[in-house]
């Protein structure tokens, strides 16, 4: 047996005891099965020319060699999809985003391998050609190979903003199994667009894809011995893929490669073209490593500070960006993750934690953690009179940083054992108070840095100085939360209060009747307007329960191209008659525009009405429709009571409030609501007892 069969026996042995893992681990899903299928077809793809070449199969080679196309041609849709779910949150997000190409690199390949089989490689069943091990390709199985090179930079480009994604141990967690795959599929490459170069395959190139297969079957049992990888949740950027490293590397050695080619053609062949393209690709790929290190990018730093006279950090730039990734965030919980992300990035420290100091309850509660995963997170991590020491003696501190590793404080203990040092050699732990306005409310720990080099006091300043601000934004957070939750009572209050008001009227009217009940029960003039009675109470609270459900109702518009002035009349139908009024319509030839039909009806019934209200015996209302400069508007004017100035100002719009002596106040903030969905506004004036106008303005 030679060596290259050994070689692929083992492989194939190696894979399929990792497959089994993976698959067995738990139950199988798109990310365990696209692993399969990447590692299992090119085991098989790589065994079965070794098998030709040493004679084990020996009768029916066409089909052998048809199979080792077809397994060509469904590997790079799997190794997409594995880049597309490995260590994603999201990633059946990412495959619905993808099934375009995704079905196009399973039916290119497919139709090449299946519909053209006479012609993949015409050559190739030859007994010369399998006696030298030199595979040559037609147009289909070329075609195949181009599928190979664009599925290899899709997939290293998925891996790179995976791995972009991470922070702090999570990246420590997932980083052998990235060099890994990114190794195979990296070579991958080479050989795919060496086939492409020589319209040919090689045999040592098959040889150095198994040792590739290999050397990946080795780092991802590296990988899932140290931690279970696949179940890392890592949600990377959609725009990361415009700043990918591994597209201009891939792109520039493509490029190198070609130009290569050339030269050697023109120069009459150069019998070492292949040997250099792969050491173009080994230093290509060694210089997006260095660009992805951690550990090189802070001992970069330190030598030019240290030989420049530079300073570490860009001061400007770093509070800018910080300042300005943590003004979107709503909640503690995405303040936190922003926060520790940036942080970690930034000084290069793997385990940075958050963690939320609440007074009221007399806890310590974890927000965010670069280290400590959802399971470990402790709540209520401190109280008693640990927590009220700890407060007592941060708050006297300031902002000023403490060492978690030194002192003898129990308080300090119960740190220490909530925020694990990951590694021995990381450094010392150290915690910086989140204090605003003499308030601790919070507290970020920092160890495990890269290398296990020691926070200097310009690390500690810097982090001291991002620490109050992401103290700041908390405390602002906590305040808004509170006013958020005063407005919401207010609210409740006051739709208790209308409530009160109109149940009691309904409820005393229903007392009446029922204290007569019992002497006038007989009385069929009494049980008719008894039932009467009974009919109006129902009514009323079906009203209230139909007004008030207006609130909840999800303003979901559909727009399309319509005309306002049917709608417009439409709504002058919607509203009945106005006995005693004079209606005045004014409408333009033609108003187009993008509206939801049935929802500005309901914006013109409901000015209609109140203008109905409002107006006195022989009044008049007019409507109004008109176009003007990219906007199409619709006005109801009325000659009614009209509203004051303050009321128009700081009232019309809110919920409850009202100046009509039955009205809930819902009816204008609901009209409101219905114009912003539409990208409108509604323009009002009105004076005291001389009436009103208002002006709906939407976009044409």
């Amino acid at each position: 047996m030679n060596s290259g069969l050994i070689l692929a026996t083992v492989t194939l042995v190696w894979v399929l005891a990792l497959c089994a893992m993976v698959l067995l681990r738990k139950n199988p899903n798109w990310i365990r099965l696209s692993f399969a299928g990447s590692f299992l077809l090119p085991a098989i793809h790589g065994l079965i020319p070794e098998l030709l070449q040493h004679g084990s199969i020996t009768s029916n080679l066409p089909t052998w060699q048809n199979a080792r196309f077809l397994m060509v041609s469904l590997a790079p849709v799997n190794w997409v999809i594995l880049s597309l779910c490995y260590a994603r949150g999201n990633h059946l997000e990412e495959l619905r985003r993808w099934k375009g190409l995704l079905l196009l690199l399973v039916s290119v390949p497919a139709v090449c391998a299946l519909g053209f089989r006479e012609i993949l490689a015409p050559l190739s069943w030859e007994p010369t050609a399998l006696h030298q091990g030199v595979l040559l390709l037609g147009w289909p199985a070329t075609l195949i190979c181009l599928t190979t090179v664009v599925a290899s930079v899709l997939a290293l480009t998925n891996l790179e903003r995976t791995f972009r994604a991470s922070v702090g141990t999570m990246r420590w967690r997932i980083k052998y199994a990235v060099i890994g795959l990114g190794g195979l599929f990296a070579v991958h490459l080479y050989s795919a667009s060496q086939a492409l170069l020589y319209s040919a395959i090689q045999p040592w190139l098959q040889s150095l894809e198994t040792g590739a297969l290999l050397l990946a079957c080795l780092t991802l049992t590296v990988a899932f011995l140290r931690v279970e990888s696949l179940s890392a949740d890592l949600y990377p950027s959609k725009q990361a893929i415009y700043g990918s490293i591994t597209i201009g590397l891939a792109g520039t050695y493509l490029f190198i490669v070609g130009v290569l080619a050339k030269i050697a053609t023109a120069l009459g062949g150069d019998g070492n073209l292949p040997l250099k393209s792969f050491l173009v690709l080994t230093g290509l790929a060694a210089a997006a490593a260095l660009a992805l290190s951690d550990r090189f990018r802070l001992l970069t730093k330190q030598f030019i500070s240290r030989h420049f006279q530079r300073p570490v950090y860009d001061y400007r730039k770093i509070w800018q960006g910080f300042s300005e990734n943590i003004s979107s965030c709503q909640d503690p919980a995405s303040l936190g993750r922003e926060t520790v992300r940036l942080i970690s990035a930034t000084v290069e420290a793997l385990s940075v934690s958050f963690w939320l100091v609440e007074l009221r309850e007399r806890r310590m509660t974890l927000a965010a953690s670069t280290s400590i995963s959802p399971t470990e997170q402790k709540e209520g991590l401190m109280d008693g009179e640990d927590f009220s020491t700890m407060v007592d003696q941060l708050t006297e501190g300031g902002s000023r940083p403490f060492d978690l590793d030194t002192g003898p404080a129990s308080w300090l203990a119960r740190l220490r054992k909530s925020n694990p040092t990951q590694f021995q050699l990381g450094g010392a732990r150290v915690g910086f108070p989140l204090v605003c306005k003499r308030e601790l409310v919070g507290l970020l720990v920092i160890g495990d840095r890269v290398g296990g080099v020691h926070l200097t006091l310009e690390d500690r300043d810097l982090i001291r100085c991002l620490a109050d601000q992401a103290a700041s934004s908390l405390m602002n957070l906590r305040l808004g939360a509170e006013i958020i939750r005063a407005k919401e009572m207010e609210a409740f209050q006051m739709m208790a209060a209308f409530f009160v008001h109109d149940l009691k009227n309904t409820a005393s009217s229903l007392s009446l009747m029922l204290q007569n009940l019992p002497a006038q029960f007989e009385n069929p003039e009494f049980r008719d307007d008894a039932l009467k009675v009974v009919a109006k109470a129902v009514a009323r609270i079906q009203s209230l329960i139909a007004r008030l459900t207006t609130l909840r109702e999800e303003r979901n518009v559909e727009l399309r191209d319509s005309d306002l002035n049917p709608v417009v009349e439409v709504g002058l139908v919607a509203a009945g008659p106005m006995p005693q009024l004079s209606v005045v319509k004014r409408l333009c030839e033609s108003a187009p525009c993008r509206l939801d039909p049935e929802q500005i009806q309901k914006v013109v019934v409901n000015l209609l009405l109140n203008a109905r209200e409002a107006s006195s015996r022989g009044g008049t209302i007019e409507i109004e429709t008109q176009k003007e400069e990219g906007w199409v508007w619709v006005s109801v004017r009325d000659t009614g009571c009209g509203m004051s100035a303050e009321f128009v100002r700081s009232s019309l719009f809110r919920p409850f409030q009202t100046t009509k002596r039955n009205g809930m106040g819902i009816g204008m903030f609901h009209c409101k609501t219905i114009v912003e969905s539409h990208q409108g506004r509604i323009e009002v004036s009105s004076e005291p007892q001389k009436g009103t106008i208002f002006r709906v303005w939407l976009p044409s």
